[in-house]
């Protein structure tokens, strides 16, 4: 009875063990040096386990791959915004295509968007403690895209127009948002150019604008520095990584290994029931976060929920994500 007892506890101890390891064995790379995501270095990505919305490009490995992935999915939400706006639209197809272009080119803090969704995302395990991009840089976004509606709104439809519209504001303001930082956020410093990707976007704007970005960029143009660092505030997160917690519960074993040395050998059997105890606690902490996680997510009530959006096949619509 016993040992039939024992053979069923191992046998589901193994079974937990792999179930563990392989909610939290995901590969974590921070993004120190990222080029496109300069403003969350202290955050990190997971590799393995972690968010891939764009079906046609190969999943990121590593922080060059990721800093590339960045830069098409960027295009890719300029295009899904415009793919959202047009709907029930009288807008001809070249309307459309020449739409995509300049959303691609003159939508502010597309990358910063981009760099955030991901990040976010519930199925990022490596970074536990998201961050929030600054209401300042996402209301910044808010007003290149009102001006970009004012240019095509003859065409579009008033009702997906304001209903697009909203769910932008919604995602600036709403409290439960992360794109509505008041500190500790990510803001314009992510990137260059007073978040255009086109350098006729930032001189049409700078020519009639006072923000101080465009003067930061006049003078960074007339004398760089090469020293000069981002100091966008952020928190320094602590890193939760499988290697992390494989070493801690190591260090565990090791050290009642070594309290143990001089006791009968029968006493070994307590170095499997205290590692067994460890695993247990680290799984049921695992559980409860998720199940946090998922409260938190049935708790936010605006359309946040349904990003980041993911790319199909054949370029439009997405599937459902958390974050």
């Amino acid at each position: 009875m016993i040992i039939n007892q024992m053979s069923y506890f191992i046998t589901h101890f193994f079974l937990l063990l792999g179930i563990l390891f392989t909610i939290i064995n995901g590969e974590c790379v921070q993004l120190t040096n990222s080029k496109s995501c300069p403003g969350f270095k202290d955050y990190s990505i997971d590799t393995t386990n972690g968010i891939f919305p764009l079906a046609s490009t190969p999943h990121y490995t590593d922080v060059t791959s990721f800093d590339s992935y960045i830069n098409k999915y960027s295009d890719f939400l300029a295009k899904y915004f415009i793919t959202d706006l047009v709907k029930d639209s009288t807008c001809t197809s070249e309307q459309i295509v020449n739409m995509e272009k300049e959303a691609i080119s003159n939508l502010r803090y597309l990358t910063t968007f981009a760099c955030n969704f991901i990040i976010i995302s519930d199925k990022n395990q490596c970074q536990p403690v998201k961050p929030k991009v600054c209401k300042t840089t996402c209301n910044d976004f808010i007003t290149s895209y009102q001006g970009f509606i004012d240019k095509y709104k003859t065409c579009l439809n008033p009702t997906v127009l304001s209903k697009n519209l909203e769910s932008h504001n919604n995602r600036c303001t709403k409290s439960s948002s992360n794109f509505s930082g008041s500190s500790d956020c990510i803001g314009s410093t992510n990137e260059s150019n007073c978040g255009y990707k086109s350098s006729s976007g930032l001189a049409s704007y700078c020519e009639n604008s006072s923000d101080s970005c465009c003067s930061e960029k006049n003078e960074a143009a007339l004398n760089p520095d090469p020293t000069l660092t981002d100091t966008t505030p952020t928190i320094q997160q602590p890193v939760v990584t499988s290697t992390n917690t494989v070493a801690q519960i190591e260090n565990a074993t090791n050290s009642v290994k070594e309290q143990n040395e001089s006791k009968p050998r029968g006493s070994k059997l307590w170095i499997f029931i205290t590692a067994g105890c460890a695993l247990l606690v680290v799984s049921a902490l695992v559980y409860f976060y998720k199940k946090g996680e998922s409260l938190d997510s049935e708790n936010k009530s605006f359309n946040e929920d349904r990003f980041p959006p993911f790319q199909s096949m054949n370029d439009r619509g997405f599937n459902s994500s958390g974050g």
